[in-house]
């Protein structure tokens, strides 16, 4: 092959590469812009729905009762589990950052306080969920720990069946 044919190879490869280097870091960006087409009440519900296939794997046959809360009275508490009543409760007005940042935020914490529901119905040592935390604090709580990585593990694929169904753009 001669050195000119050579070069121009090179130089396509190079552009091409580039191309695929942008693209994707302009998809990336776009993926990671999110919209409510909804009301909470409509995503929390769907979020449930998300995790139908988890309530059929531990034979739950009942979502928890849910709640969508304006108040900020207290600022860092994004969400909560009543025990007492299985029920779960989002601050919506406590996320901050950009509209993205926010719904990623409930979204996540909607999947920590299932976590929380389940374990609840599955687990009879979480009846001590207040003593683990009196114990080891709040972050060392090990049904904290176990919800933290639930949601975690379920958070981008639920995103990408909210997006899927309409509920997210």
């Amino acid at each position: 092959m001669n050195k000119d044919l050579t070069i121009f190879l090179l130089i396509c490869w190079i552009a091409f590469c580039l191309v695929n280097l942008i693209e994707g870091i302009y998809d990336d960006i776009k993926e990671n812009k999110i919209k409510l087409n909804c009301t909470y009440s409509k995503l929390i519900l769907e979020v449930l729905y998300y995790c139908a296939p988890v309530y059929k794997q531990h034979n739950i046959k009942y979502y928890p009762l849910y709640q969508v809360s304006k108040s900020t009275s207290k600022p860092n508490r994004l969400g909560c589990y009543i025990l007492e009543k299985k029920k779960i409760v989002i601050y919506v007005n406590n996320y901050e950052g950009s509209e993205s940042e926010r719904i990623k935020g409930i979204i996540h914490c909607i999947l920590h306080e299932i976590d929380h529901h389940i374990t609840h119905l599955k687990n009879p040592d979480f009846k001590n969920y207040e003593v683990y935390t009196k114990n080891v604090g709040y972050s060392s709580n090990i049904f904290e720990i176990s919800a933290n990585r639930f949601a975690d593990l379920k958070l981008n694929d639920c995103i990408k069946q909210l997006k899927q169904k309409g509920i997210l753009s």
